[in-house]
């Protein structure tokens, strides 16, 4: 499998995760059973996810059109041929 690796500058890491935290909701607290916690998931794996979200997103839209796209032409060929045989007496 490959690995997809971001690198960001040292000074960039918190300004980018505050972005990623205020740009989607993230709480730095929950509700678990009743009590108010620390989130157990960081910043840094908040934003991770999203990455990951967006990727899939990209990557589901674009195998979705290749898909269609071969269904069009699939049903283009099969009208033509319909359409061919067509005749008037």
């Amino acid at each position: 499998m490959a690995v997809f690796t971001i690198t960001i500058p040292t000074d960039k890491v918190t300004p980018l995760l505050n972005a990623f935290a205020n740009k989607y909701g993230y709480q730095a607290t929950v509700v678990v059973n009743g009590e108010t916690v620390a989130n157990p998931v960081t910043k840094a794996e908040f934003a991770k996810s999203k990455v990951l979200e967006y990727i899939k997103s990209v990557y589901k839209e674009q195998r979705i059109a290749e898909e269609l796209a071969a269904i069009n032409a699939s049903a283009q060929a099969t009208a033509n041929t319909d359409v061919d045989t067509l005749t008037i007496a």
